[in-house]
């Protein structure tokens, strides 16, 4: 985790590539935690790098399925894509587990983040 957390300091100091570099090598050494893999998702769909934020954001899932801000990312990546449709689905189910037992990430992109703040979200999504 704290190479994790290393990797955001360098996206929030601009350094894209050096972050995605070090959440590859997070990735790697702890396949448990899916933070390194949403991380990359996040500054890869930032970066309008779609499919491949997709491709890291399901694996940040496979790791532990609760993590609701890698289904998030995999419902933007989806959306950005031009697959609606499928997005849906995403974001209707995210909205059916926010009130169950969901992870929140321990970056700072969701620090404080509430499960009515996370609610109101999918909800403003569900509407475009």
């Amino acid at each position: 985790m704290k190479l994790v957390f290393s990797a955001e300091r360098l996206a929030d100091e601009g350094r894209f590539e050096d972050a995605v570099a070090i959440c590859r090598q997070a990735a790697a050494l702890d396949p448990g935690c899916p933070e390194g893999e949403y991380l990359m998702a996040f500054l890869l769909r930032g970066r309008g790098r779609h499919a491949e934020a997709l491709y890291h954001a399901e694996r940040a899932l496979e790791r532990d399925p609760r993590f609701v801000f890698a289904e998030m990312e995999a419902a933007e990546c989806l959306c950005a894509m031009g697959k609606a449709g499928e997005a849906a689905l995403r974001w209707k189910g995210i909205l059916r587990a926010v009130d169950g037992n969901v992870r929140l990430p321990r970056l700072s992109v969701g620090a404080g983040t509430s499960r009515e703040t996370l609610r109101q979200y999918v909800l403003s999504r569900l509407t475009r």
